[in-house]
């Protein structure tokens, strides 16, 4: 099991999003000033904080871990301490123009009732999930891929087909079912990203 309290301390050295690549979920999400986002599986907030430096939108970020929480609390988004695994997700039905959930899905067991979660509580908005294709985890360890084999078969299993999305958001209810590729770089956050 991961010990997500444990990888808050160090998380902010791996993960983090320039404006650049934020400004193309803007694009991608259509989303506008004034509109309210469930960032889910927040983390330390570092999405959200970009999101609110590229426009000004109502962010609130779900987490179970407490540490991760705490983190995204101090660069100014308001947290709430929640399972997405364990449905259902403690909003009213039509609460959010927007879901953003960054590579977060390939940790979820119950995929399903998010997703369906997920549509319930959206205004009409849009679920946007970052993730890793099967397509994408073989072309980008190349050398991985040629020596180690095994160990991209180990990543793709850890990451859901998007067939296998597409199909989830299918049944929830979702129509307008689009993908973009965006490569999320390591931007380091103590150098203040790319603008």
């Amino acid at each position: 099991m991961i010990d997500y309290d444990d990888i808050s301390k160090t998380y902010d050295n791996y993960r983090s999003y320039a404006n650049s690549e934020v400004r193309q979920l803007i694009r991608f999400g259509k989303i506008e000033k004034g509109r309210k986002i469930l960032d889910l599986g927040c983390g330390t907030g570092n999405l959200s904080a970009r999101l609110s430096e590229c426009i000004l939108v109502d962010t609130i970020g779900v987490d179970k871990s407490f540490q991760m929480l705490e983190k995204a609390s101090k660069k100014g988004l308001k947290v709430l301490g929640a399972d997405a695994d364990r449905c259902p997700l403690p909003f009213k039905n039509d609460s959010f123009d927007v879901v953003i959930g960054a590579y977060v899905i390939h940790h979820i067991l119950n995929r399903k009732d998010l997703i369906r979660e997920c549509f319930r509580i959206l205004d009409g908005g849009a679920l946007i999930l970052l993730t890793s294709s099967h397509v994408q985890i073989e072309n980008m360890h190349p050398v991985i891929k040629e020596f180690f084999p095994s160990l991209i078969e180990m990543d793709k299993k850890r990451f859901p087909e998007i067939s296998t999305l597409d199909y989830l958001f299918q049944s929830a209810g979702f129509q307008d079912i689009r993908h973009e590729e965006l490569v999320v770089g390591k931007i380091p956050i103590e150098n203040g990203g790319e603008l």
